[in-house]
C-alpha cells in the first residue's frame, strides 16, 4: 500500500463517484470512477470542444497565423506593409490589428461561440487569405477587406450544404 504525500482531493472540492458495496459482512464500501466536478456542474479535465472561450481562443489563433500569411503574400506582390522588424512590438501591434479585423469577423463580433461555425468561419478566412495569391486581385483597395468580402461569398456557398 502507498501514500500519497498530498491528497489527490481536498475538502470542498466537488467529486462524483459511485459507491461499490463492501464485498463481505463487516467490510467497508469503496468507491470508483471518482471524478472532479467543476462549480458550474461541468467535470473538470473532459473534453472541451464546444468550450467557448477555447473556441474564441483556437479562433484568435488562426487569425494570427492568417494575419502573418496576409503580409507575407502581399510583400510578395509588392506590396509594403508597414511594419518595423526592429521593433518587434510595433511588428506584433500591426500583425494583431489584422487578425483582430479577422477574428471580428470570425467570430461575428463574439456572438458566434459554436465550434463547428467559428472553424467553418475561420476557413474561410484562410480561403480569402490564401486568394490574395490571384494574379488580379488585391492590386487596389484595403486588402483584409477583400479578405472578409471573399470569405463572406466563401462562408455563404460552404453553409448552403445539406445532408439531403
Amino acid at each position: 500500500m502507498s501514500e500519497n504525500s498530498t491528497p489527490k482531493w481536498a475538502v470542498g472540492m466537488n467529486i462524483e463517484y459511485i459507491i461499490v458495496p463492501p464485498r463481505f459482512d463487516g467490510g467497508l464500501p469503496s468507491y470508483k470512477e471518482i471524478k472532479e466536478v467543476g462549480t458550474d456542474g461541468k467535470k473538470t479535465g473532459g473534453s472541451s470542444y464546444n468550450d467557448p472561450a477555447n473556441n474564441k481562443r483556437m479562433a484568435m489563433g488562426m487569425a494570427h497565423n492568417l494575419a502573418i500569411k496576409t503580409v507575407m503574400l502581399l510583400e510578395k506582390k509588392g506590396m509594403a506593409i508597414p511594419y518595423h522588424a526592429e521593433d518587434l512590438k510595433k511588428t506584433f501591434d500591426i500583425l494583431s490589428s489584422i487578425a483582430h479585423k479577422y477574428y471580428g469577423w470570425i467570430t461575428d463580433d463574439e456572438k458566434i461561440e459554436d465550434r463547428d461555425i467559428l472553424s467553418r468561419r475561420w476557413y474561410a478566412i484562410q480561403y480569402g487569405v490564401e486568394c490574395i495569391e490571384l494574379q488580379d486581385l488585391f492590386n487596389e483597395g484595403k486588402p483584409t477587406d477583400t479578405v472578409i468580402l471573399l470569405a463572406s461569398f466563401q462562408f455563404e456557398d460552404t453553409m448552403k450544404i445539406t445532408t439531403k
